[in-house]
């Protein structure tokens, strides 16, 4: 429900196989209209321009589908665009990262008082004239360019001498499905449900969510939101897909027949993982954090028991066996702990064989960690990254049958 009612919403389905026009259409109100692309864009350009062309009003908001307006919104944004006769209105908005992250972002708020071409504002948070487009084009495909289509967007807004300015509230909260592995294969909507629920409560709750903002800040785990620059075309986008699950590389998993060591140089990191490292003697490792959850993937075919065993150099958990939680697609595992002759970790644990074999899943392993730390707190170094273990592989083998398994 938004306070601003003179709006016409456009739902632009990318090519969706569910429920979407269904729930779209149970509002039974006028103002809404929905269409489905014929099939998925791959990005939010496509879907965008759709909309623009086939909508009539003097403005255009939009709003991602797993984020959430606050309902003074549009009400605020209209109000300081014209009271500001600018091209642009962004408002504050706050980016969560995964559970048990508690990482955020913040965007809407200019460091120098003013936008800057190092400022962005993300796509649910913005407002625009419907005649800028004229002067700068429509939305460019994540392909064909070399920075984030958003910020594509607005720079070519300030190349052209747009006016951007921030209503200077909080009235978005995203939940960036690129900061959520496989966000898009899992499709859960537990955190835009919790954050709904604070809404239908009629408070405002605003103030507490920036002060977790400020607390995070605190805390060095805040991310510094700001307009990258310009890369390799595509890359980005190939990547964000790639983590949220829409990526279009297909990856065969393997039957393994043998033990397989695997290390950690190709994994996708998120929020998950810090960067790769490097140790004379154990090779590359990863530090698990800030996040306390984090994911492995390996291409192979789970057909039948399996064995893993993973190394652990260092960790910053009081009790290893205890404080380390082991699961494999899902299933809770009950890993023992071995230590080696240096001193560091070896888990064990044995994946029973599946009741179904799915030909199209991969192996997933997500370590949860009772929590994370920064070395400079225990007065180890100047490190102020959040650590919880540092993995140096993981072996996986098969486990042949035996009578009565």
């Amino acid at each position: 429900m938004q306070t601003f009612s003179d709006f016409e919403l456009l739902v632009v389905g990318d090519g969706c196989t569910d429920d979407s026009e269904q729930v779209a259409m149970s509002f039974g109100d006028a103002r809404i209209r929905w269409v489905n692309l014929p099939s998925n864009s791959g990005g939010q350009a496509v879907p965008n321009n759709w909309g623009i062309a086939n909508s009539t009003g003097e403005y255009i908001a939009y709003l991602g589908h797993d984020d959430i307006w606050f309902p003074t919104h549009l009400e605020s944004l209209v109000a300081t665009i014209q009271r500001a006769d600018a091209d642009i209105a962004g408002a504050v908005a706050i980016l969560y990262g995964p559970p048990g992250s508690d990482v955020l972002g913040m965007t809407g708020v200019f460091a120098g008082g003013e936008y800057s071409k190092r400022d962005m504002l993300v796509p649910s948070s913005v407002l625009h004239k419907r005649s800028l487009l004229a002067k700068i084009g429509l939305w460019a495909e994540g392909p064909a360019i070399s920075l984030p289509v958003d910020v594509d967007l607005e720079k070519r807004a300030a190349d052209a001498g747009a006016k951007i300015v921030s209503t200077g509230e909080l009235t978005v909260f995203k939940f960036n499905a690129a900061w959520r592995r496989n966000a898009y294969l899992k499709r859960s909507a537990a955190e835009q449900e919790e954050l709904l629920a604070k809404i239908r409560a009629g408070g405002d709750f605003r103030q507490a969510e920036l002060i977790g903002v400020v607390r995070s800040f605190l805390a060095g785990k805040f991310v510094r939101v700001e307009a990258p620059n310009p890369g390799v075309p595509g890359a980005l986008a190939r990547h964000n897909a790639r983590y949220k699950g829409t990526g279009n590389e297909v990856v065969s998993p393997v039957v393994l027949e043998q033990p397989k060591r695997f290390y950690l140089d190709d994994q996708l990191a998120g929020f998950e993982w810090h960067g790769l490292e490097h140790h004379e003697k154990w090779g590359t490792f990863r530090w698990s954090g800030p996040s306390r959850r984090s994911t492995l993937e390996f291409p192979v075919l789970r057909d039948s028991a399996l064995s893993i065993r993973m190394h652990v150099p260092w960790h910053f958990q009081r009790n290893l066996s205890q404080d380390v939680e082991l699961l494999v697609n899902g299933e809770r595992l009950r890993p023992s702990v071995e230590t080696t002759e240096e001193g560091t970790a070896i888990f064990q644990a044995l994946l029973p064989p599946p009741l179904a074999v799915s030909p199209e899943q991969c192996l997933e392993c997500t370590i949860h960690v009772a929590r994370t730390m920064q070395p400079i707190d225990l007065g180890l170094s100047e490190d102020q990254r959040w650590l919880g273990i540092a993995v140096n592989w993981v072996e996986l083998s098969p486990v042949e049958a035996t009578d009565g398994h």
